[in-house]
């Protein structure tokens, strides 16, 4: 540590990284149909050291939105189903730069509904 500041004073480099500053945007999620529906948002993004911006075990009541907050410019993998138990998850792939809002139906074999703001 001592060198690295008596390097960076002598040289008028520094030797750390400085943390980008990181923005925010809200994100609504609908739930468009009469079941409760069971979400997982999952990213690559990282917050800070190596935990990700995940957003795990939302709840939606029928007909019913909420705003989460999501880093912009992330890329989210929004896994959603109407049983807990199911096997397997219907999916979306999104970009919180492009997405305000997205509207959520399981259907099988067909995607959720996105719309941007």
């Amino acid at each position: 540590m001592f060198a690295a500041a008596v390097g960076e004073a002598l040289t008028d480099v520094n030797v750390y990284s400085v943390p980008a500053p990181q923005s925010f945007r809200k994100l609504v999620l609908v739930n468009k149909s009469t079941d409760t529906l069971f979400v997982n948002m999952v990213t690559d993004f990282l917050w800070k050291d190596s935990t990700y911006c995940d957003i795990r075990d939302i709840v939606l009541p029928p007909l019913v939105s909420a705003k989460v907050i999501v880093p912009m410019d992330a890329n989210y993998n929004v896994f959603f189903r109407n049983d807990f138990n199911a096997p397997d998850d219907e999916k979306v792939e999104i970009n919180t730069a492009n997405i305000g809002r997205v509207k959520l139906k399981p259907e099988k074999g067909k995607t959720a509904q996105i719309t941007s703001n």
